[in-house]
């Protein structure tokens, strides 16, 4: 069958393709093309690594852009600095990390098992197991192959072990150095390198009463990278119990409009009874952190927690390499603000689903995504184009989809989105069914997409209603899955030509 095409290589590229293929925003060259890696791969989620200011992508190819400030994102080494990396906004990205763990800086060993003398250590699955002058400190168990080493066949997985308090560190519940490495001392480094979550020392975590004051126990995710028997890469996704930031929680919530005056919609995941999902938390806003549309990340000007926003969700840093954009959580594109101003433009704005845990498993039907406000090509109209999945001019009707966990209903938003940038003043020239190049920062196809066909290839293709609405010999497939799940009415579909 043919499959849709995310713009990077990778397992589950087919059920994301199509958010991946979000609108493409009329930025610099360079910010095109970290773009492309939004909606559609996640790198380690709630890993380890990175920085607290944004999304992470699957691949290390996307670990540049946005960064929902707390996930343990993760280089392989040490679970570094709280966790983010990763494209995110407007044109194909998606994927982050959120809800997760978070701001680790560089302790714990990923790498490998945990480091010598472990055998005398006492193993812990939070700091209640440990000496008071102790914490859980997260190690990986050292397995080497994805399926596993010996026999019988040990699996990727967690050897958490007991360490000693560091002198002159933040304990928990205190404000940490939420980004590692960089040339902002003004806050201390968390006692546990792995759980600096979006600026708060916390700790590995079994249920809640095990937390700091104004934490709960959420779930997050680490990616380990491992060579497959008979060859080749592949992911083990390694879920974690970490102590998440929700201060003065005062219940769910889609938008920040959902909660009192002041306060603020923080997404956070959580493990259910049957696996894992994300909702909005109504917390109290924090003193220093940034609010939707104000600057975020490493090269804003900010330090401490300013760099941070209390969303959680930083748009547009681009692994540190440009200053960020804080945005919020949503359920629909009327939940967004009109625009979002990055770099001096204000961009129009739409809501979709990032990425942001694969639940531990390869399969698509239990990711978890972050519904969150998302920008788009500036000269974008926005109109509603579901009844015709058609828009004029040189603009595209694109579909969003909008999804949290597996446990509630997916649904996709069809929107009108201009195609001309400022590399292509013109807009596309290619009609339906005609080659395309499937790495090209400028989007082609007058329908708005180009997918990969069985042979690799690029086609050119559109969204559909029906057969009659696709051109070049391509056929409209009707119920395509943008979100996958094993409850069908629970997935997000569409229809887009296919050959």
């Amino acid at each position: 069958m043919t499959t849709l095409f995310s713009r990077l290589a990778g397992s589950r590229q087919r059920s994301m393709a199509l958010n991946s293929q979000l609108p493409v925003t009329e930025l610099t060259k360079a910010v095109l093309r970290t773009a492309l890696v939004l909606l559609a791969v996640v790198v380690v989620l709630p890993g380890c690594g990175g920085d607290d200011v944004g999304v992470n992508g699957k691949h290390k190819a996307d670990a540049s852009g946005n960064l929902a400030d707390g996930a343990i994102s993760g280089l392989d080494g040490a679970i570094s600095a709280d966790g983010h990396a990763g494209a995110d906004g407007t044109s194909d990205g998606g994927s982050g990390d959120t809800g997760g763990a978070g701001d680790t800086s560089g302790s714990a060993d990923t790498s490998g098992a945990a480091d010598s003398g472990a055998t005398t250590k006492t193993p812990c699955s939070n700091n209640t197991i440990c000496k008071a002058d102790e914490f859980c400190a997260l190690y990986y168990n050292g397995v080497a192959k994805l399926e596993g080493d010996g026999t019988p066949a040990v699996l990727p997985g967690w050897a958490n072990v007991c360490e000693p308090d560091g002198a002159d560190k933040a304990q928990e519940g205190e404000a940490c150095d939420p980004i590692a490495g960089d040339s902002d001392t003004s806050l201390k480094a968390c006692v546990n390198a792995s759980t600096c979550m979006q600026g708060t020392c916390t700790a590995l975590c079994e249920k809640d009463d095990q937390c700091p004051t104004g934490t709960r126990c959420g779930a997050s995710e680490y990616g380990k990278v491992l060579p497959k028997q008979g060859g080749g890469d592949g992911t083990a996704w390694l879920p974690i119990d970490v102590c998440i930031p929700l201060p003065g929680d005062a219940g769910s919530c889609a938008k920040d409009a959902d909660c009192k005056a002041g306060a603020t919609c923080r997404p956070w995941m959580k493990r259910t009874s049957d696996g894992f999902t994300s909702e909005g938390r109504c917390v109290t806003a924090e003193t220093g952190k940034k609010k939707v549309g104000e600057a975020c990340g490493i090269k804003s000007s900010a330090t401490g927690l300013g760099k941070l926003c209390d969303s959680t969700l930083c748009l547009y840093e681009y692994g540190g390499k440009e200053t960020g954009v804080c945005t919020s959580t949503c359920s629909t594109k009327a939940d967004c603000p009109a625009t979002l101003t990055w770099g001096g433009v204000a961009f129009p704005t739409a809501c979709a689903g990032l990425l942001t845990n694969h639940s531990g498993t390869e399969a698509a039907e239990d990711d978890v995504y972050i519904p969150h406000c998302v920008a788009v090509n500036e000269k974008s109209s926005l109109a509603d184009c579901t009844t015709k999945r058609a828009c004029d001019g040189s603009q595209a009707c694109k579909a969003f989809a909008i999804a949290n966990g597996p446990d509630t209903a997916a649904k996709v938003e069809y929107l009108c989105v201009e195609l001309t940038t400022k590399t292509q003043p013109k807009g596309p020239t290619l009609a339906d069914g005609a080659a395309c190049d499937l790495f090209a920062a400028d989007m082609a196809c007058k329908g708005g997409y180009c997918l990969a066909g069985t042979d690799g290839k690029g086609f050119c293709s559109r969204l559909c209603l029906a057969g009659d609405d696709c051109g070049g010999g391509l056929k409209c497939d009707t119920s395509y899955p943008l979100i996958p799940r094993k409850d069908s009415k629970k997935a997000a579909t569409t229809g887009i030509c296919l050959k």
